[in-house]
């Protein structure tokens, strides 16, 4: 679990080195989610947000702009991040907030090279 608020903040300053492609990484860490943008014109970013991390330590990439307007739907709540193996797409969900809605958004990651 994360703030939505605190981790789109972090995509949104990675965005200026999220090189050719737009995407940034998500690096799961003990405690923390780390936020990285890399670019050889721009250079790079990167930049740490709490989290209760419950799982296998993974890194995925993702488009910026689509992870961004994933997290926009979350904001003022907490989100669960579930990441999965693979091409598979990673789940954000919510509790429901004041307003009795629950959410749920698929943001499916890049393929890199190895």
């Amino acid at each position: 679990m994360v703030e939505a608020d605190a981790l789109a903040r972090a995509v949104r300053r990675a965005v200026p080195c999220s090189g050719p492609h737009g995407s940034v990484t998500l690096q799961v860490d003990d405690g923390e989610l780390r936020v990285r943008g890399s670019d050889p014109r721009a250079g790079g970013s990167e930049e740490s947000v709490k989290a209760t991390i419950d799982g296998n330590r993974v890194t995925k990439t993702f488009q910026a702009h689509y992870l961004a307007d994933a997290l926009k739907a979350f904001s003022g709540r907490r989100v669960e991040l579930r990441i999965q193996d693979g091409l598979r797409s990673t789940v954000l969900t919510s509790q429901a907030g004041e307003d009795g809605v629950e959410l749920t958004y698929l943001v499916v990651p890049l393929r890199t090279t190895v």
